[in-house]
């Protein structure tokens, strides 16, 4: 429509963003096919950019975002049309109004140049569900001083490429989400990235699921204290290498790479966990993971395995010799359905705290032999389906109790290679063996 179209002799007045959560709810609103907004440092320019405005038209048809820094106190929104009688935007110290309308009226815009309030230290959500966005660049970024960045591009699941040219990131403690759900993104640099005082880098990654290569600093990273579901749903990535990260204060790895079903190699070369309490989901349905050393993982106070290594199809070896499961809680589902797996080597374990080992092997269709002459069950109240469908022709399960409340139906339902049992509770061996008999009836 001809009155929505650029005009150079209207005036434009602005609008002052004076906090993250305002910035954040005007670029949650953004639709970049439908909207024009100019964002300048001062007011020195207002006059000639409203005079200059059309020559400004051409450059503003490529999606590209410049975040520069400021010496004003104050980010300027400079927009057409925008204080109209069904169409208004207030934002000051005592009220907030946002109509969404007064957005849609633009269809003109493709570039956005962002201008940050130098007292602001975050950029929580700034462009997030921005879902129109295809690329943005960091040019003239040279605030040293911002600590959060969580959100940032939470949403944005039409970004295709991010340049991080001068990017600084020594001072930012929070990337949770930082990605989060950018599913058109194929590649990512962080090479440039100062990582070494972020704390929380939980779902930062989650949901990419084009994503093919992510490159990490070669600096340490070694104050991370949540991964959780960091690359889950990565389903591109085939290879990560995690050398430069040190896991000494990590407490929570739930998930951390769920569903990386096209993950074949990790590199785990500084990686102690001697903090991480759950471990839940680590590698759940990586599918095409076959060799897995987590030689150096030591886990004194993990309480959960809960389907650590669930549906990996593929994995044919795994080293879990230095674990420590003393305080582990539930071993649930833990290796369920990994049917390549030919041999497991668990002595190590430490039982006496579980309550838990339902459906612990079921679906090892490719285990022959196992050894868990080590492990207590006295606590264990749920051994329900823990083999089911083994191909298992020895089981040593020396030291197994059932107690009287404990569930262990459907135990060794499908284990039809399996002749005997070695477990030196006679009360507690005819129990299990009563599961075969009953179920090959």
């Amino acid at each position: 429509m001809e009155e929505e179209k650029i005009n150079s002799d209207k005036k434009y007045p602005l609008l002052n963003i004076r906090s993250e959560y305002i910035m954040k709810k005007v670029f949650n609103l953004l639709d970049l096919n439908r909207l024009l907004i100019l964002i300048k440092p001062s007011k020195l320019y207002q006059k000639k950019l409203n005079k200059d405005i059309n020559s400004y038209k051409d450059e503003y048809l490529k999606i590209v975002i410049d975040i520069i820094p400021v010496k004003s106190n104050l980010v300027s929104f400079i927009n057409d049309n925008i204080i109209k009688d069904n169409y208004h935007f207030y934002i000051n110290d005592k009220k907030e109004e946002f109509n969404r309308n007064y957005l849609l009226r633009m269809d003109n815009a493709k570039k956005i140049r962002i201008v940050i309030d130098k007292n602001e230290k975050s950029l929580k959500g700034i462009f997030q569900n921005c879902v129109y966005l295809k690329k943005i660049t960091f040019t003239k970024f040279n605030r040293s001083d911002i600590d959060d960045m969580s959100y940032l591009f939470d949403g944005c699941d039409g970004l295709e490429e991010i340049v991080f040219s001068k990017f600084k990131t020594s001072c930012v403690e929070r990337m949770e989400y930082m990605f989060n759900r950018c599913s058109s993104l194929e590649k990512l640099d962080l090479s440039k990235f100062n990582m070494n005082k972020v704390k929380n880098m939980k779902e930062m990654f989650d949901c990419c699921f084009r994503l093919k290569e992510i490159k990490f600093p070669k600096s340490e990273i070694s104050n991370v204290e949540n991964m959780s579901f960091m690359f889950k749903s990565c389903k591109s990535l085939v290879e990560l290498d995690l050398s430069h990260f040190h896991f000494d204060k990590v407490k929570d790895m739930c998930a951390m790479f769920c569903e990386c079903s096209s993950l074949k190699k990790i590199n785990f070369s500084n990686c102690n966990c001697e903090n991480v309490e759950d471990m839940s989901l680590m590698f759940s349905e990586c599918e095409l993971l076959e060799d897995l050393d987590l030689s150096n993982f030591r886990t004194k106070n993990a309480t959960t395995l809960f389907q650590m290594f669930n549906r990996c199809l593929n994995l044919k070896k795994v080293n879990l010799s230095n674990f420590n499961t003393q305080y582990v809680i539930s071993f649930d589902s833990m290796f369920n359905e990994c049917s390549s797996l030919k041999e497991l080597n668990i002595s190590n374990f430490n039982t006496d705290n579980a309550r838990n080992m339902r459906t612990m092997f079921k679906g090892c269709s490719s285990l022959e032999k196992l050894d868990l002459s080590n492990f207590n069950t006295q606590n264990v109240s749920n051994m329900q389906n823990m083999f089911e469908d083994c191909n298992l022709k020895e089981l040593n399960i020396q030291n197994f109790i059932l107690g009287d409340d404990a569930n262990f139906g459907d135990m060794l339902k499908g284990c039809d290679s399996l002749s005997d049992i070695i477990c030196s509770n006679e009360k507690s061996k005819n129990k299990i063996l009563s599961t075969k008999r009953k179920n090959q009836n």
